[in-house]
């Protein structure tokens, strides 16, 4: 671990990290890691969910910094995490919810969860209001700091975004002069076969009524259908524009492969921030994405496709904010007048102002280091011991003996070690074969290579170093993904 102590801890506290998606989440969280560690002294771990319980009964860590409380793996490890003494500090990831109630089930509404948050990070007033007004979670517990994420969209972060000529070839993009036309995909239930399987799923690991998952999934459907469409159209009728397809980080690659076949002016990316796509295109194409209010952040133009009949219906506050498309026509006519020049009105630039206001609270760079104060502050003498420490450090030897003698009694592990397979491998072929097939995860959803590695996180905290002018940094100690 990197360490650096300060005069507030004789003993530094340890907080591990999950990282629920590399490819959206990592950057803004290393950032929280960044500022536990430089301001307060902290040790600091990253890990994937896969790794999540493992890497919590080995560490023992004084608090654990989770996503949201919505499936049931998450509200197992803020139960396990709990019965260690260890803090539990929600910091939501995922994008905007159109319907409030989805923010009470990210606190843990439908498992009855919302008890072991010890500190719930809103990223703004309104979903603040929300979860206090349905009592889920008390003042005290509740905390508005942003999105961390976001924080990327600000100064000093902004320097960090390769040039554009970079990024284009990078992609196989070529002409780097023509207009930049990008799509963010939104239809993560659109490609995983038998939609009862996913409903299955989905109600099992989630607990959503099963009308409202089978008219989501129709939506995504029926969005994957007409957008591919549009954008397949599009791109032959304008073959001097470049239109780079940045699939969402829970959908596969593969069921958009088809559409680069189309034309040859279609690109697609899935390993890549959305920051870069979006920082450098000209026009953003999307459906109720997160993707088009961080577009907003930069004064992008951007396109609410709304071609086709859908249950689930977009807020007003949000649609204000962008130009809505209902035909073809309406797409490429609002393209074309981006495209030479026209600028985003007044009415959708102020309507965009208040819709972050109310929902994301500030875009000004320091939500990961309003999020790191309170973290802080939590594990801090007044509120967990040192006593308290050596309780949870105690209790987490334990539990990782525990789990290790049941891992070295498991069949799989025997077989393993017999043959000299490295345990962390899987030998259930037909598993993997299918998992690689379908592209799912056990949530029913796609992870697109979602491993960290020591260097991937290094190199993110010497670029944050650089920006801000602080020392480099020294690795001292070789555990992956660890500050």
């Amino acid at each position: 671990m990197l360490r650096a102590f300060s005069a507030q801890h004789t003993d530094p506290r340890r907080v591990l990290i999950l990282v629920p998606n590399r490819w959206r989440d990592l950057e803004g969280h290393a950032l929280v890691a960044y500022h536990l560690k430089n301001a307060y002294g902290h040790e600091v771990e990253l890990c994937n969910e896969g790794d999540a319980q493992r890497k919590l009964m080995k560490l023992g860590p004084d608090g654990l910094v989770i996503d949201h409380l919505g499936i049931i793996e998450r509200v197992e490890l803020a139960m396990l995490a709990k019965r260690l003494g260890t803090k539990v500090f929600l910091l939501p990831t995922a994008g905007f919810f159109q319907d409030m109630e989805r923010e009470a089930r990210r606190a843990g509404k439908l498992f009855g969860a919302s008890q072991l948050v010890d500190a719930y990070f809103a990223w703004g007033c309104s979903g603040r209001d929300y979860l206090q007004r349905e009592k889920l979670l008390s003042e005290r517990q509740l905390h508005t700091i942003g999105c961390v994420r976001f924080d990327l969209y600000s100064e000093p972060y902004t320097s960090l975004v390769r040039p554009k000529d970079v990024v284009l070839s990078s992609l196989g993009i070529k002409r780097n002069q023509s207009p930049l036309i990008v799509w963010t995909t939104n239809t993560y239930f659109a490609n995983l076969g038998d939609p009862e399987q996913v409903v299955r799923a989905q109600a099992l690991h989630a607990k959503r009524p099963i009308a409202e998952l089978r008219a989501e999934i129709e939506d995504c459907i029926t969005q994957f259908r007409e957008h591919t469409k549009t954008v397949a159209t599009l791109a032959r009728r304008h073959p001097d524009w470049n239109f780079l397809i940045k699939i969402h980080p829970t959908e596969a690659r593969q069921p958009y492969e088809s559409l680069k076949k189309q034309a040859k002016n279609i690109y697609l990316v899935n390993r890549l921030s959305a920051r870069e796509v979006l920082f450098h295109c000209d026009v953003l194409i999307q459906r109720g994405c997160t993707t088009a209010t961080e577009a907003w952040m930069l004064g992008k133009p951007v396109i609410e496709l709304s071609i086709g009949h859908y249950n689930d219906a977009i807020g007003p506050e949000y649609l204000a904010g962008n130009s809505v498309a209902h035909t073809l026509e309406d797409v490429e006519n609002a393209i074309e007048g981006y495209v030479k020049g026209v600028v985003v009105p007044e009415k959708q630039r102020l309507a965009r102002e208040a819709f972050i206001r109310d929902v994301y609270y500030k875009i000004d760079g320091k939500a990961s280091a309003r999020a790191a104060e309170l973290i802080a502050h939590h594990l801090s003498p007044a509120y967990y011991s040192d006593l308290d420490q050596a309780h949870t450090r105690k209790a987490a030897r334990e539990a990782f003996s525990c789990w290790l003698r049941n891992e070295d009694r498991r069949f799989g592990n025997l077989l393993k070690d017999l043959l000299g397979i490295n345990r962390e491998i899987s030998i259930r072929v037909w598993k993997n074969w299918r998992r690689k097939k379908s592209d799912l995860n056990h949530f029913g959803l796609f992870a697109e290579d979602n491993n960290l590695t020591p260097e991937l996180v290094q190199t993110l905290l010497l670029q944050y170093h650089k920006v801000l002018a602080a020392p480099v940094p020294s690795q001292t100690r070789s555990d992956p993904a660890t500050v």
